[in-house]
């Protein structure tokens, strides 16, 4: 059996770069926010990032730029999702009146046959996720809140609140008292 040397060598003195556990937790999740940001970000229409800038960023805080393009970008994904999670169910439910539950139930075989590399609890969560997504989006107007303005006003000042109030719609914090 071949034994290695010890890497580094023990002559290089070398300090760690982040010497407390504390600072090596931020940094681990530092580093999967900006591989999620590069991996991910051009399907959010992110321009890519280097992790200096973005560990700048975060020391900046609330006044950094990039951060808040980021949630920007982030809750626009998420607003269109819900709301083409609402289109779906409204197209499924319009097929359903026409047709009967025969021709949806056989439009629903067809397309889950039709999707052979996904297993079938991949196609049921695919479900769950567009009834949890209808659910957020009917959600968001029973409450009120319109979407259109989260959209027309999101920007680096107002994503917090446009986030709050994603939240409340997604039954996260208090429950809406009841309208008289």
């Amino acid at each position: 059996q071949v034994k290695y040397p010890a890497f580094p060598p023990d002559a290089l003195d070398l300090k760690p770069a982040v010497p407390d556990d504390e600072a090596n937790e931020e940094l681990s999740i530092l580093l999967m926010v900006w591989g999620f940001v590069a991996d991910f970000g051009d399907l959010f229409g992110l321009e890519e990032c280097k992790l200096t800038d973005l560990w700048s960023a975060v020391n900046d805080g609330e006044t950094s730029r990039l951060l808040g393009t980021i949630h920007c970008h982030l809750l626009k994904g998420l607003l269109y999702d819900a709301e083409e999670a609402h289109r779906i169910m409204a197209a499924m439910t319009v097929q359903q009146e026409r047709h009967g539950i025969a021709a949806l139930l056989e439009g629903a075989w067809a397309w889950a046959s039709s999707s052979s590399c996904h297993g079938p609890s991949k196609r049921r969560n695919a479900h769950n996720e567009h009834v949890s997504k209808q659910f957020i989006s009917q959600s968001m107007r029973r409450f009120g809140f319109d979407t259109d303005a989260w959209r027309a006003h999101l920007n680096a000042l107002t994503w917090p609140e446009v986030l709050r109030q994603y939240a409340l719609a997604a039954s996260y914090g208090l429950n809406r008292p009841k309208q008289r």
